[in-house]
């Protein structure tokens, strides 16, 4: 026997030796029919089911989200410290103290917590302005399963990697824009003296992320649409952006908490070249 709903929803009954364990435990039937009208409804109301964010708006300030997150940003600060070390960037005499790992990492981290923050908010100001159908199915996508989506319905790559194009550029510039507004907010909070350079360079890192996520999830698509779509869109992003793993996913960390004072200058001896204060 089938029961339709207010929404034609279509819930088969159980056998009946299954009655008693179901009034024993309700719950998990009442969670699969809860998300079954859900679904039904964000597709009555959207057009589409997947539009729907199943994230949860603050899943990143989760414990194990932070730990995932202070971990990542301990890696690439210790990445940035090694490489200077070994390239011969920091003095001899130059301690391993806090000022050289523990402070960066600090800033790492809380530029690693503030770029989902932000871009969760614009996320919300653009549902609210927007509304759902442009956020939806314009800036908030999952590369990944749009890809797949096309690829089903289209039956080439060519017409895949061409649809990400625009696609990956859209999907990319609520993150990216987050990115620019924290580092903004941080140069203005260092007191950058070259400020208007440094916005300069981070608008043109800006546009580089966005149209290196594209081309990227293009040429991914071109492959095999679906996970290297979303490989070619990461590493778009790094070759467009910086080389440095430690100052591509958190620019410039190491100077957040330099000291004040006189500029730093690099004086040429023969081969050689010194930094002096």
């Amino acid at each position: 026997m089938t029961i339709m709903g207010p929404l034609e929803t279509s819930i088969t009954t159980v056998p009946e030796k299954s009655l008693e364990s179901l009034l024993e435990n309700p719950r998990p039937f009442l969670r699969s029919a809860f998300r079954t009208v859900c679904r039904e409804a964000s597709l009555r109301l959207n057009g589409k089911d997947y539009l729907v964010d199943r994230r949860a708006f603050l899943a990143h300030l989760r414990a194990d989200a932070l730990v995932h997150t202070a971990l990542a940003s301990a890696l690439l600060e210790l990445h940035r410290a090694v490489g200077d070390r070994i390239a011969g960037r920091l003095p001899p005499t130059y301690a391993c103290d806090c000022t050289l790992v523990l402070l960066p990492w600090l800033a790492n981290f809380g530029r690693a917590v503030s770029y989902p923050t932000v871009t969760r908010l614009l996320e919300g100001w653009c549902l609210e302005h927007l509304g759902p159908r442009i956020t939806g199915s314009k800036l908030v996508k999952d590369i990944f399963f749009s890809s797949l989506r096309k690829f089903c319905r289209l039956q080439s790559k060519e017409l895949v990697a061409q649809r990400m194009l625009s696609t990956a550029a859209k999907a990319s510039l609520l993150p990216t824009l987050a990115i620019f507004l924290v580092e903004q907010a941080v140069l203005l909070w260092n007191g950058a003296p070259s400020y208007g350079r440094e916005t300069l360079r981070q608008v043109v890192r800006a546009v580089g992320a966005i149209g290196g996520a594209a081309i990227g999830a293009a040429l991914g698509s071109l492959v095999e649409p679906g996970a290297w779509t979303l490989l070619g869109a990461g590493l778009g992003q790094v070759l467009c952006t910086l080389p440095s793993p430690a100052d591509r996913v958190y620019p410039r960390a190491y100077e957040l908490f330099a000291p004040g004072g006189d500029p730093l200058y690099i004086v040429s001896v023969g081969a050689d070249k010194h930094l002096v204060y």
